[in-house]
């Protein structure tokens, strides 16, 4: 599940009729992403937040061409980050997963204000480094991850996510 900004609904030409609003799908959902679409250096960037535990991650550089196969950019620019960070394939499998991409608005305003705050680190984190050509997607991602977050009690997210699917294995 996809929950897109108005400039992600744009980028992928959806319409309001195009829209998920039904409730299955919500907070609390392991596999609920928050999509952004975000400019550093003059080139679209996608940022992407866990509904639940916050983890983000950055698709830096994206195409027109891109957002035709969202949901293939996505899921392996997943994967790489997750790797990574030291997720076994069994628990990036699990968030990955290959179900049929939902789309919705972005409605939580505190995962909104999340992702706000990632976007805003990685304009610092982009400039301090000298552009974007000089930091890697996986540095920036780790920055990401390792900030603590008062929405998740002052945690990082990457250790939130580990609990979550190391409890859930178990």
């Amino acid at each position: 599940m996809f929950r897109c900004t108005k400039k992600v609904q744009e980028a992928l030409g959806l319409k309001e009729r195009d829209l998920y609003v039904g409730a299955e799908h919500g907070s609390g959902d392991l596999r609920e992403w928050y999509s952004n679409l975000v400019i550093f250096d003059r080139r679209k960037c996608l940022v992407f937040t866990h509904a639940v535990t916050l983890y983000s991650f950055m698709v830096p550089g994206v195409k027109k061409a891109d957002f035709a196969r969202f949901g293939e950019v996505f899921r392996s620019a997943l994967k790489a980050s997750l790797g990574a960070e030291g997720f076994s394939a069994r628990e990036r499998e699990r968030l990955v997963g290959n179900e049929t991409d939902i789309f919705g608005k972005a409605t939580d305003r505190g995962v909104l204000g999340s992702m706000n705050d990632h976007v805003r680190t990685l304009g610092i984190h982009i400039d301090y480094e000298g552009g974007l050509d000089r930091v890697r997607a996986e540095e920036l991602n780790h920055y990401l991850n390792e900030t603590p977050m008062s929405r998740i009690g002052m945690q990082h997210s990457t250790l939130v996510l580990k609990t979550i699917l190391r409890t859930e294995v178990a």
